[in-house]
């Protein structure tokens, strides 16, 4: 790992789990934000459903997902969903 590199910002593939998905990435960048502020790592990429309109989906390990999803709870609106 490079030294600029957040070890915040990378969850493993075999532990990631989708709990939100956004429309704008300013909204996706503030959640990942806040989540890695609370010590979760929170990773932004592309939306596992192919063909939608841009999105962001935020993924988190899975043992950080319920704590995760409390911190966003109520912070979701416009273009921004929570994913169960």
């Amino acid at each position: 790992m490079k030294m600029d590199e957040d070890p915040l910002a990378h969850v493993p593939l075999e532990d990631r789990v989708e709990i939100a998905s956004f429309e704008r990435e300013s909204e996706a960048l503030l959640a990942a934000g806040l989540l890695r502020a609370n010590g979760i790592a929170a990773e932004l990429g592309t939306p596992t459903v192919p063909g939608l309109t841009w999105q962001q989906a935020l993924w988190v390990g899975a043992a950080d997902a319920g704590v995760a999803r409390q911190l966003l709870q109520g912070k979701s609106g416009h273009g921004f969903q929570i994913v169960e």
